[in-house]
């Protein structure tokens, strides 16, 4: 049997009937010598088996070893993937047992509050603190631009704080002893 017509017969799959089982040499390294009756076909690439062969898993075939890498690579792959989809149920499920997460309706507004600091409500809804360096003050102003915009909410209770205690805000997540 010529190389070419060996190795179209272990594409078919007409060479899986070599694939005998051997004695499992006692090595560090996990591999086994390969027999000394005829070549044995890798189960993964259909290829002969040079002089290590390596069981892709306990009781399974023998393949070469960079066969063997892929073979643990893809299993890691799939265990990373179980992994992720684990993750991402429990971090679901976590946010829906204690309401948390990003919702639009929980986005500050900031027309009420300036309603009740006697600004004009503007289409945007957007104002940003602009300082006149003329008279060294600092006012609010109308804007379009989201990254200057501020909560005007949080703002009223920080000037609030400052003036009251004289420091600024902290806020902590740790809960109040109340003993």
């Amino acid at each position: 049997v010529s190389y070419a017509q060996w190795q179209a017969k272990g594409r078919m799959g007409g060479l899986n009937s070599k694939l005998a089982p051997k004695p499992a040499v006692a090595e560090d390294c996990g591999c086994q010598k390969a027999a000394e009756d005829g070549p044995l076909i890798c189960a993964e690439c259909m290829l002969p088996i040079g002089e290590f062969a390596y069981r892709a898993d306990e009781e399974g075939p023998l393949v070469h070893g960079e066969c063997q890498a892929q073979l643990m690579l893809q299993r890691a792959n799939k265990e990373e993937k179980n992994r992720k989809r684990r993750d991402g149920e429990l971090k679901r499920s976590s946010r829906a047992e204690y309401d948390i997460g990003w919702k639009v309706e929980r986005v500050p507004r900031n027309l009420p509050c300036a309603r009740k600091m006697g600004f004009a409500p503007v289409a945007s809804g957007m104002y940003a603190i602009t300082f006149n360096e003329e008279s060294k003050t600092a006012r609010l102003a109308p804007t379009t631009n989201a990254t200057a915009a501020l909560n005007l909410e949080y703002l009223a209770l920080a000037l609030q704080v400052r003036l009251l205690e004289g420091r600024e805000p902290f806020f902590s997540l740790d809960p109040v002893d109340t003993a």
